[in-house]
C-alpha cells in the first residue's frame, strides 16, 4: 500500500516521466516545483524519461516500438494471426517457450545461466545474445523458424 495506508494500488503506479528534469515533476505537470503531484516521483526516476529513452536505441521504449512494428509485419506476412493460440512449455535451464504458430515462438530465459534458443532466426531480443543462439538470463527473444 502507498504511504497513506489506504486500500488502493497507487503505490504501484507513478506518472510517466516525460523529461529527465525533476523540477517540473518530470514533465508530467507544469505545476510549479513547490506543488507536489498526487503520487511522488521516485528518486532517480528521470533515467526512465521518454526524452532519454528516445535517444537510446537499446532502451525499453525503443524495444517496445520495435516489437510493435515487427508484430505488424509478421501479421501482414501471415506468420501468425490474432486467432492463433499459444502452446507453452518449459525446457532445460528454465527456458519458457510459447509457440504461436508452427513458425513463430517467444522464448524467455528464466534461469540464472544463459540458455540455448530453439533453432531459427532471432528477430528480436531484449538484450544482445551471449553468443550465437544463447539467450542471457532474465531476457526474451522472438524466433522465426524455417518454413
Amino acid at each position: 500500500m502507498w504511504a497513506r495506508g489506504g486500500v488502493c494500488r497507487d503505490g504501484a503506479r507513478v506518472p510517466l516521466p516525460w523529461t529527465e528534469d525533476a523540477a517540473l515533476n518530470h514533465g508530467f505537470s507544469l505545476a510549479e516545483p513547490a506543488v507536489q503531484p498526487w503520487l511522488p516521483q521516485p528518486a532517480g526516476w528521470g533515467r526512465y524519461a521518454v526524452e532519454r529513452q528516445q535517444q537510446d536505441q537499446q532502451s525499453g521504449l525503443n524495444l517496445a516500438r520495435d516489437a510493435l512494428e515487427l508484430r505488424r509485419q509478421l501479421w501482414e506476412k501471415g506468420v501468425f494471426t490474432a486467432d492463433d493460440g499459444g502452446s507453452w512449455r518449459v525446457e532445460a535451464g528454465g527456458l519458457l517457450v510459447c509457440e504461436r504458430s508452427a513458425r513463430f515462438l517467444v522464448a524467455v530465459a528464466m534461469g540464472t545461466e544463459p540458455v540455448r534458443l530453439p533453432s531459427g532466426t532471432v528477430l528480436l531480443s531484449a538484450s544482445p545474445l551471449v553468443e550465437d543462439g544463447w539467450l542471457q538470463p532474465d531476457n526474451a527473444a522472438w524466433v522465426l523458424r524455417e518454413a
